[in-house]
């Protein structure tokens, strides 16, 4: 966490080591685009997206960042989102947007990530702690582009 002096969000070139872990995973593809900078002034889609890492604390950034990527979000595309399970701003955020109550649908362990993927007409929810997942199926509604 933050309180590590390695925590990665510490790192001078962040942006770098990214990019170089999507390399070393097999991702280093040219229609991949890292956006630098805060959510709400670099993060503006207007095409399909395939794959987001949104690892935001506060309300407002998470839940901007859902309504702006979550409709232009790709069938097989993964949103994913680290801080849903810590902060109370990014939970909230993540129940208003998806309507879901997150502690009706959580795996025990508060340490988990959540991953957003879609399918043809519904958001699959998941919760991952290790080997743990549970799963639960959201219409997608009003919340993709035609």
């Amino acid at each position: 966490g933050k309180e590590k002096p390695d925590y990665y969000g510490y790192m001078k070139n962040l942006l770098q080591f990214n990019q170089q872990m999507m390399q070393e995973s097999g991702f280093d593809a040219p229609n991949i685009h890292y956006h630098k900078g805060l959510f709400n002034t670099t993060v503006f889609p207007v095409g399909p997206v395939a794959y987001v890492h949104l690892d935001g604390d506060w309300y407002e950034s998470v839940h901007t960042m859902l309504v702006r990527i979550t409709p232009w979000l790709s069938v097989g595309g993964w949103i994913v989102l680290d801080d849903v399970h810590t902060y109370s701003g990014a939970r909230k955020a993540f129940e208003e947007y998806f309507a879901v109550d997150f502690d009706s649908i959580r795996i025990t362990s508060p340490q988990q990530t959540m991953l957003v993927e879609r399918y043809h007409t519904v958001f699959e929810l998941q919760f991952h702690k290790r080997t743990l997942v549970r799963k639960v199926s959201v219409k997608c509604g009003d919340k993709t582009k035609k």
